[in-house]
């Protein structure tokens, strides 16, 4: 609600962050090779409880929001290129609900969309889709130009005496599989 209440002066700050000189969308270390999809991009302001003061601090009233709520835990600017789709792909917990806020939406089902499990769904300007990561989910962009969403995940309130478990065991399982991308030993282990 909160977001949602003052979410012009949030996405404001968002899209000045975007048009920065400094700031560049960077791909996901991960997601061409398990989601297929080198087109989804990422300007991460805080990833798993750990903040990315550069990207953050440019944002101060988003910044304010962020920090009120001790269950949130990620928040990113996410780029879905045109003419690009994410594989199917669950997320790293099912401790978390995660959040799309829609910013720059090129078009509606069935050219740019979003499915979790069978339920397909439309990005919309302004408003927010709320999803269990952990279900299978993919994106697609069928149009000419990107699709911006305001990326965050929220710790589900029964986890909530969990949270640095939580966070601590996600960035393991990520930096196992930033290994697995950079060394060639390791991309022979089953996921």
């Amino acid at each position: 609600r909160a977001l949602r209440a003052d979410w012009k002066i949030y996405e404001e700050e968002i899209k000045n962050l975007i048009h920065e000189q400094s700031t560049k969308f960077q791909s996901y270390f991960t997601s061409k090779r398990d989601t297929g999809a080198a087109g989804w991009k990422t300007i991460t302001l805080m990833t798993w409880g750990i903040k990315a003061p550069y990207n953050l601090d440019k944002c101060p009233r988003l910044k304010k929001l962020i920090e009120s709520y001790p269950q949130w835990l990620s928040a990113s600017v996410n780029l879905l290129e045109p003419n690009t789709a994410i594989k199917e792909h669950s997320g790293d917990t099912n401790a978390i609900f995660r959040c799309h806020a829609g910013m720059e939406i090129p078009g509606k089902l069935p050219e740019c969309g979003f499915r979790v499990k069978e339920e397909s769904s439309p990005w919309e300007r302004g408003k927010i889709l709320i999803f269990l990561d952990a279900y299978p989910h993919s994106a697609w962009n069928n149009t000419s130009s990107g699709r911006i969403i305001f990326l965050f995940d929220m710790l589900r309130p029964e986890f909530a005496e969990k949270k640095d478990k939580v966070c601590i065991r996600v960035r393991g399982f990520l930096l196992l599989q930033l290994f697995a991308e950079r060394f060639t030993l390791l991309k022979k282990i089953p996921k």
